[in-house]
């Protein structure tokens, strides 16, 4: 006969009754008992304690021995299962966040390009994050804990420290991942320590669009049929600098090595620059040029000269009034997004950005091998913009 709650409370005291499937209950007390769950498995017959009444209710009770009968029928000791558990949980708890962390530049050690990023990797979490976070076991952890690390020098060292926490937030995506750690990420900038710290000194003067809200806005440019909002989807997927993109030329395109070759005159830093293209930027430029068969690839309405300086800043603003990102800060999007969402190696987006490095790493970068790395970082991102497409079925230029 199925329990009901008043029956539990009308139970002689020390009697043992079924609720069925092996469910079993024993008042204790007036008004208090106990649950347990009774299986026989190898030949063997087995009771394991489900907890106690009033604390967990008789649906409560059902839906705990349901779990463990689950477990049962699969072929599963539940008790075994349960002590598996707690081990890993004692585990979890003695863990240290320096052991994750060795995991994890263990993990990312393929991915570097030189000995250099690993010590910087763990030289910056030794000098900072430890003293702070090995206090505790990782699974304890907090926000707080995190801000202890950062806020004291994050004025004077504000970039330094922005790589620390990326990296602290890296650790505990790990740890996450392997269930280790089951809060939330407390070294997550967005919505969290933005709170608290102010990045301006790290990103410049330049507005920039969040990347999280970056494929909202790529999926509305679709809706403009203009010079303007080409050349801004070409800016924002290639990570560029306007200059660049407004007087590209069809010539300077690779299609067979899906290749963006940019001289060195019309680069910043006067070195030529190779940008990876993506498959759906390799779409974009095709879809332009067959449209407008011109000497550049976004032209003004004067076909013999590339588009203006300001008509991408137009667009954002006639069409966007209510934002503040300008064009120049889809670069900075770009960086964000490398760091938090890919967590790729810091030299590989900057390359990316075109930003001057020490000559050994930009020439490593140069070589085929990493620029396949870097085409998989601008896939990527690519991908990440037009997401919101792809859920609402738009076809690309």
């Amino acid at each position: 006969m199925k329990l009901t709650n008043a029956k539990l409370r009308s139970l002689p005291i020390g009697k043992k009754v079924s609720d069925g499937g092996g469910l079993y209950y024993q008042p204790t007390a007036p008004n208090k008992g106990k649950w347990s769950y009774r299986f026989a498995m190898d030949g063997k017959s087995h009771e394991m304690g489900l907890g106690t009444f009033p604390e967990i209710s008789l649906k409560e009770a059902r839906l705990a021995h349901a779990e463990q009968r689950k477990l049962f029928v699969s072929g599963n000791n539940p008790i075994e299962a349960r002590r598996r558990i707690e081990q890993s949980q004692k585990a979890s708890q003695a863990r240290k966040f320096s052991d994750v962390a060795e995991m994890v530049i263990r993990a990312k050690r393929p991915t570097w390009t030189n000995e250099k990023s690993e010590k910087q990797w763990r030289s910056s979490l030794e000098t900072y994050a430890y003293p702070i976070l090995e206090k505790k076991p990782l699974a304890e952890i907090t926000r707080a804990d995190v801000l202890e690390v950062l806020e004291p020098k994050w004025n004077e060292l504000t970039e330094t420290l922005w790589r620390v926490r990326q990296r602290m937030r890296a650790v505990f995506a790990y740890a996450k991942t392997k269930g280790w750690y089951s809060e939330f990420n407390p070294a997550e900038w967005e919505h969290n320590l933005d709170t608290v710290l102010s990045r301006k000194r790290f990103i410049g003067h330049h507005e920039s669009l969040p990347y999280n809200r970056l494929p909202w806005f790529y999926s509305s440019l679709q809706q403009f049929d203009t010079i303007s909002a080409y050349a801004l989807q070409f800016t924002i997927l290639t990570a560029a600098r306007t200059s660049e993109v407004r007087l590209a030329k069809p010539e300077e395109i690779d299609f067979t090595r899906a290749i963006w070759n940019v001289s060195a005159e019309r680069m910043k830093a006067r070195a030529s620059h190779r940008v990876p293209l993506s498959k759906p930027v390799l779409a974009l430029v095709e879809s332009v040029m067959r449209k407008h068969n011109q000497p550049f690839i976004f032209p003004s309405n004067k076909p013999e000269t590339g588009l203006s300086n300001g008509a991408m800043h137009q667009l954002i603003r006639k069409r966007y009034p209510n934002e503040k990102f300008t064009v120049h800060g889809f670069r900075t999007t770009f960086r964000m997004w490398a760091a938090e969402v890919g967590d790729y190696d810091q030299n590989l987006a900057e390359i990316a950005l075109a930003h001057s490095q020490d000559k050994k790493v930009e020439g490593a970068y140069m070589r085929s091998k990493l620029i396949d790395k870097r085409r998989a970082m601008m896939e990527n991102y690519s991908q990440f913009a037009i997401s919101d497409m792809k859920q609402q079925n738009i076809i690309a230029h």
